[in-house]
């Protein structure tokens, strides 16, 4: 069996943001059948049958900004002979992949993290001896690969891996999602091999959710049916998933927190050893109260309907279409289509006052796939037609699987900074080049954010564009003092409104530390100073080294995609973190074999101490509950201070653990959640939004 023809290219990263007029680019796939979901594979040439999927269960505990993921599933070996399982998942937004075991049999396999090339060595030299061997490799920007090889004819082999992913909140509603459908963009992959997506045993799952501040409600769309929420306290809230159907389409777990929480800045620590440094993690939520901007706004659609678009375009018109009915009098809007050329299938500027609304859905419903995907070109295009004295919002529906015309990361980044607009995506669906536009949205100073099928989508795209009517937070950063500080981890220097900024960081000395935050808001700088305490020895958070290192390696990898450092030196730091942190990287592998054939090699067990030390925190937290890790800051961040906030009036305070209550849960423990209000509310609070019309002319 061939097994790594389809290694994919190097991930491309975003430089700083800066401040720039408004370009919303909202990428965004939406298909109601997935051309795959994620599942166990053969060569179509081979004659074999692909694994049968005996059981999929999953395991997510979010606690403290972020999330651990653990994925359980057993293979059966449906063929005459022992056979290698290869199982594909689509590549989760921000994971970091460092924990994998294999049993089959009376056997247990483990992980460690090896370079790429030694880690392909290892397993084929075992597979060629027919021994029993596992490998875990990054496959570009698009999915993880897992295989096992020589399960024996008609037997068992259970894998579990574990990542962890930083989360933010984003106007008080958090979001987890486990991607399963695979967003169809790699067609030679697909002609390469056949597969099997069907979990015999069905699929379960238990979510776990411990906040320091009260939780008021959850959703879980797709699911509802299918899950019993419970609450044992304000902030402890656990979700328990059981079907015995397959489950193919993503789960999208929302949680939102209480109302009127104030501004804050909470600082998670880690350190075990007093001897080396100490780790971080800073999450700031302003409660800075942003001005609406002026109306009067150009709105730009920009469609791609190219071949991978296939059987995501119809979705993509519903969201269109309904999108021409929330703009608001005195905007404008012009719609383009792009594939392998950019048209464009309005007459200039349409007056946004309803009159032209029906000829343009018409236009938009007779759209069709066809050709490749000059992304370059659709961009190029629409930026062109924007106007210096007009605000302007640039929706981009597509995957941003780039493969004709300009294609080089640095290009894009250029062609963003030519026109003094910023730029927006939101970038839905799984296996889209997230990667590129990254890239595309933070140089020009705007965000994206990726969205499921399984998402409110209409509600996600008005929830951005609110974001553009609002004046954001320029030249956002963060200054220490103390604490021996070093190593910080990039952040954006824009915030806009409702948005957490997440940073990473490591300390050498212990005690208190002062730090300042300083931004312009409104065009005058201002500063807000704060302090916290760096523990001597806190171990509660062990997992936070590999987030801090992975970020690091997010950041390497923009810096190599705009030329901003070397690629080979690039590559180099990148395994050096993968190695030292035991994490999966395009440079690093992972390698499952027993503990005698590690030693054999004369591989240390640095991920197993490590997976070891992290199951020791996580007991941990369960024994302490959630902690309250709010540091000292001033009044005018949080909103608290009369003088300065939006509203006044006594804020929610973090919950304690082991409380009672119910706030927002039905008697039953029930997936659905508390009225209609507090229903719309959770979707991402878009209650007003997802009504919103076109406001009658003043007379």
């Amino acid at each position: 069996m061939h097994t790594h023809e389809h290694r994919r290219s190097r991930r491309a990263r975003t430089p700083q943001a800066r401040p720039l007029s408004t370009l919303l680019l909202l990428a965004a796939i939406t298909s109601a059948t997935p051309a795959r979901a994620a599942g166990t594979l053969v060569p179509v040439s081979s004659g074999d049958e692909p694994m049968r999927i005996a059981e999929h269960h999953l395991e997510v505990r979010i606690d403290n900004g972020f999330a651990r993921t653990e994925v359980t599933q057993s293979f059966d070996n449906p063929n005459p002979h022992p056979s290698e399982a290869v199982y594909w998942m689509p590549l989760p937004l921000g994971a970091a992949l460092g924990e994998m075991t294999i049993e089959s049999g009376d056997q247990t396999l483990y992980g460690e993290v090896v370079p790429h090339a030694q880690a392909l060595a290892i397993y084929e030299q075992q597979r060629s001896e027919g021994n029993q061997a596992g490998l875990a490799t990054k496959e570009g920007y698009q999915r993880f690969e897992f295989r096992v090889a020589a399960i024996p004819a008609g037997e068992r082999a259970t894998i579990r891996f574990a990542y962890y992913q930083a989360l933010k909140i984003d106007n008080g509603v958090g979001r987890y999602l486990y991607p399963l459908e695979d967003g169809g963009t790699d067609t030679e992959a697909e002609a390469f091999w056949t597969g099997n997506q069907v979990a015999d045993g069905g699929f379960s799952a238990n979510i776990t959710l411990q906040s320091a501040w009260p939780i008021e409600d959850v959703r879980l769309p797709e699911l509802g049916s299918s899950a019993t929420i419970t609450q044992d306290g304000p902030g402890d809230v656990r979700a328990e998933i059981a079907t015995t159907q397959s489950f193919d389409r993503d789960l999208v777990f929302y949680y939102r927190l209480a109302d009127d929480l104030p501004g804050r800045v909470e600082v998670i620590p880690y350190r075990d050893d007093s001897e080396q440094p100490g780790t971080f993690m800073m999450v700031l939520t302003p409660g800075i109260d942003l001005q609406p901007l002026g109306a009067g706004r150009d709105h730009l659609l920009l469609i791609d309907v190219s071949g991978s678009m296939d059987g995501k375009l119809e979705s993509v018109k519903t969201a269109a279409i309904e999108s021409l009915g929330s703009f608001e009098v005195g905007d404008r809007y012009r719609i383009f289509t792009f594939s392998d050329a950019t048209k464009e299938i309005t007459s200039g500027w349409m007056a946004a006052d309803g009159e032209g609304d029906v000829a343009a859905t018409s236009m938009l419903e007779a759209i069709h796939t066809e050709g490749g995907t000059n992304f370059y070109q659709g961009l190029e295009v629409a930026l062109a037609v924007s106007e210096a004295d007009r605000a302007t919002a640039l929706y981009v529906l597509t995957d941003a699987v780039a493969n004709e015309g300009v294609l080089d990361p640095q290009s894009f980044a250029k062609l963003a900074r030519e026109k003094d607009v910023r730029i927006f995506g939101m970038l839905m669906g799984n296996s889209g080049n997230w990667p590129l536009m990254e890239l595309v949205t933070e140089v020009s100073g705007g965000f994206y954010a990726q969205v499921s099928n399984s998402d409110d989508i209409f509600g996600q795209v008005l929830l951005a564009r609110e974001k553009t009517r609002h004046e954001a937070i320029h030249d956002f950063e963060v200054l220490f003092d103390g604490g021996e500080i070093t190593e910080l981890t990039h952040s954006a220097t824009k915030v806009h409104r409702g948005q957490q900024v997440v940073l990473f960081g490591r300390y050498g000395a212990p005690g208190k530390a002062g730090f300042t935050i300083e931004a312009t808001i409104t065009g005058q700088r201002r500063s807000y100073e704060g302090s916290f305490e760096l523990p001597t020895r806190d171990t509660l958070n062990s997992e936070l080294e590999r987030l801090w290192a992975f970020e690091g390696v997010r950041w390497l990898e923009y810096q190599s995609a705009v030329g901003l450092i070397d690629a080979a030196e690039a590559s180099a730091k990148i395994e050096h973190l993968g190695l030292t942190y035991q994490l999966v990287t395009d440079e690093t592998t992972m390698v499952l074999l027993s503990e005698d054939a590690f030693a054999e090699l004369g591989i240390d067990p640095e991920n197993r101490e490590r997976t070891e030390r992290e199951a020791e925190a996580r007991e941990l937290r369960d024994a302490t509950g959630a902690v309250d890790y709010s540091a000292v800051v001033d009044a005018s961040f949080t909103g608290s201070d009369p003088n300065t906030a939006a509203s006044a009036g006594s804020a929610p305070t973090p919950s304690s653990s082991g409380a009672s209550g119910s706030a927002g849960f039905d008697d039953d423990g029930g997936a659905a959640v508390s009225g209609p209000e507090t229903a719309a509310v959770l979707l991402l609070a878009l209650a007003a939004l997802t009504r919103r019309r076109r406001r009658p002319a003043t007379p």
